[in-house]
């Protein structure tokens, strides 16, 4: 809600489920990339002879880049958010998983015919891991996560399977069925993933919208009495620390209750919204504005002496006067009495509403329809607004 009262209006779209599923998985990519780096120098350290140790440096050197691209990406998300939107850190987050999967599938092409036939099946059972863990941690993102195991696994797979032995042909049939595993768990647990996810985002709307309708008068959509004197107690806190001017309006319509009794209280209604939208015309963005209760309203003037808030004071009763309320044939102009005071060192809150009431008072006594200022601890000056 801004500080006149009127609520914002949410846009629509994913994007705090998307960013709730990009923190998701740059929480898991910290460790990923660490597991990734630990179980490639595992399996290099047992593959050193086979591999030689030009072909092992090299693979495990690239495979030290992609990791530390990886965790660059992670890192600069976490630090500086908005340096992008969230789809971009999204393909970013996509395309380094998609090169660290690509270290995997490329070197295990390069390096399985060089290998002896026990290590070929050490890698391919190395490869079935890590692809079924990337599915794992990853599936909140489907696209990649798929992405990642098939470029991660396939190559070897196709390559297995190509082999004239059975054993070999086996081994490849089994990664057939682990990304087929790997297709349904990511489908599956993302599918779980992304509901957790939209139902969290369902309640916090909830919440907010509870909270929205807790603060709100639901006939004006300005700020309630509980609302405005929660903001009110900041605005005279900071005008006080800063020594500036500050002026408190409250505005009662006149005679309401005989338009209440004599057109009745849908007409009553429309009144009471065409005051909330002079004030909302007659006030900044800064000021406050809210309905009190009943036909009382209140405006909150953030660096407004007594003179500047007379201004203010004209323009609401020139707006009702300017848009009166149909009433079938007749038009009807509300009326209404204002009172005011502007802040002094002492004055408390609750003290300066008491004082802008007694003012308000004066102006109903002194014939309506008009602006009472008052100034220390008297009502003093009274000026027709009309």
């Amino acid at each position: 809600m801004d500080p006149r009262g009127t609520p914002p209006t949410d846009a629509p779209g994913r994007e705090p489920a998307r960013r709730a599923f990009l923190e998701l998985v740059c929480r898991q990519a910290r460790t990923g990339v660490f597991v990734n780096l630990l179980v490639l120098a595992i399996l290099v350290a047992a593959l050193w002879e086979g591999l030689g140790a030009t072909t092992a440096l090299v693979w495990y050197g690239v495979a030290v880049l992609a990791s530390m691209l990886r965790f660059a990406m992670v890192a600069g998300y976490y630090r500086r958010p908005e340096l992008a939107s969230t789809r971009t850190w999204d393909q970013l987050f996509a395309s380094t998983l998609a090169i660290n999967s690509a270290v995997w599938g490329v070197g295990s092409i390069v390096v399985l015919p060089r290998l002896a036939g026990d290590e070929q099946l050490l890698l391919m059972v190395f490869l079935v891991g890590l692809a079924g863990g990337t599915a794992l941690l990853y599936s909140a993102q489907r696209l990649a996560t798929l992405a990642a195991a098939f470029t991660m696994l396939a190559p070897a797979a196709l390559w297995f399977l190509l082999q004239p032995s059975l054993t070999f042909r086996a081994m490849g049939a089994a990664a057939v069925i682990q990304l087929a595993m790997i297709v349904r768990v990511v489908r599956v647990e993302g599918t779980f993933v992304r509901r957790y996810f939209d139902l969290l985002k369902e309640l916090e709307e909830a919440r907010d919208s509870a909270e929205q309708l807790a603060r709100t008068d639901h006939l004006t959509r300005l700020r309630n009495r509980r609302a405005f004197y929660e903001a009110s107690e900041y605005l005279l806190a900071q005008a006080r620390r800063h020594e500036r001017p500050l002026t408190l309006l409250l505005i009662d319509l006149d005679r309401f209750k005989q338009i209440n009794d004599r057109h009745g209280h849908a007409v009553g209604d429309r009144a009471l919204r065409a005051t909330a939208d002079a004030l909302r015309s007659a006030s900044r963005e800064i000021d406050l504005v809210g309905r009190l209760g009943g036909d009382e309203f209140a405006i909150l003037l953030p660096d407004t002496d007594g003179s500047a808030a007379h201004v203010v004071a004209e323009r609401i009763q020139r707006q009702l006067r300017d848009h009166p309320v149909e009433v079938g044939d007749e038009l009807l102009v509300v009326q209404c009495s204002i009172g005011g005071a502007e802040r002094s060192s002492e004055l408390t809150a609750d003290e300066l509403i008491a004082r802008a009431d007694r003012a308000l008072y004066a102006s109903k006594s002194s014939g309506r329809d008009r602006l009472t200022l008052a100034e220390d601890e008297d009502v003093s000056r009274e000026e027709d607004a009309g």
